[in-house]
């Protein structure tokens, strides 16, 4: 028998509002995921409420409780790092998360985004915590081919995100769902709501009804499948959800992003990401703007340098740019 989650104000809730403010950086984010656990692995008021917050503020949701897979190596203070990590949302991830939600399930979106931003990332976790906490939600997540939807043994593909999540969250946290790896399904059992994966085909959902598509990676469908796979999606849902970046001035998606129309666009840039911006500066009609002042204060030697002893830094660069073929 499917049962509602009862998400009224819980009876206990947590004993200070301040632990909602879920630290973000690395160390103090693991201390407070543990500390939360602790708190409330024994107590159903407890996990009850901490569901219901989930439920309500999103942001909550990713910092406090969401991983991420990092293949890739990387050095930090001499160690390399981990393979798995905390999703721990970057600043420039935090009002494209806000967005995303104010226009979920109402309308079009289309993130103008940059490559490695997290935006399929961003958009999963809104969608699993959807289908965690809004009984009869349904969700599809549309990739170039089957596989890159839903392939169990792939950390690549869109489903296996969702599996490996599910795995990382506090068993209490995980509703009675059903996976079906040949349908390409997840239903949650509790609520009812569901995520399908498809392939980009022209017969994506027809017939169905969703909240939302996710279309991963529009740009690289093949020519005609991009199209297709639009129309199909049409009158299925009123909210499909472009990710992508662009593959030359052709294509689906790049004509709906610098087209005229009535679609939300995200911004989800590297400029605007302070962790991948270190050092920015621009060449605008020959002329060296420097963006990223603490950076080239420090580079520099000269922590309270002036602006004018910044722009001979500024100069510097623009000869050295003038060398580069």
């Amino acid at each position: 028998m499917m049962v509602a989650l009862d998400l009224a104000v819980p009876k206990k809730s947590l004993p200070e509002l301040s632990w909602l403010d879920v630290p973000t950086d690395v160390e103090n984010n693991l201390l407070w995921r543990i500390a939360v656990r602790e708190w409330a692995i024994s107590d159903v008021d407890r996990q009850n409420a901490i569901k219901y917050w989930c439920a309500r503020d999103l942001k909550l949701f990713i910092n406090g409780f969401c991983w991420l897979v990092e293949p890739r190596d990387d050095r930090v203070n001499g160690r390399r790092t981990d393979k798995i990590l905390p999703f721990i949302l970057w600043d420039n991830q935090n009002p494209a998360c806000d967005q995303l939600m104010e226009h979920l399930g109402l309308e079009d979106i289309g993130f103008d985004k940059s490559r490695g931003e997290g935006a399929s990332w961003c958009v999963l976790m809104t969608f699993l915590r959807e289908w965690l906490y809004r009984p009869m939600s349904s969700f599809g997540l549309v990739s170039r081919t089957e596989l890159a939807a839903d392939n169990p043994q792939d950390p690549d593909s869109l489903m296996w995100k969702l599996d490996f999540e599910l795995k990382q969250l506090p068993g209490w946290m995980v509703p009675n769902y059903d996976r079906n790896t040949t349908r390409h399904t997840l239903v949650n059992l509790d609520n009812g709501s569901s995520i399908t994966g498809y392939s980009a085909t022209g017969d994506v959902a027809r017939g169905g009804r969703k909240t939302a598509f996710m279309m991963d990676e529009l740009a690289s469908f093949k020519p005609g499948e991009d199209q297709a796979a639009m129309n199909s999606t049409q009158h299925v849902s009123n909210c499909r959800i472009l990710v992508s970046t662009p593959k030359g001035p052709f294509g689906v998606f790049y004509e709906a992003m610098k087209g005229t129309n009535s679609m939300k666009r995200i911004r989800l840039r590297w400029q605007d990401n302070p962790l991948r911006r270190r050092g920015m500066y621009v060449v605008s009609d020959g002329e060296v703007q420097l963006r990223d002042w603490k950076y080239w204060r420090k580079r520099a030697g000269q922590p309270q340098a002036t602006q004018a002893d910044i722009n001979k830094v500024a100069t510097q660069i623009k000869d050295e740019t003038s060398n580069n073929p």
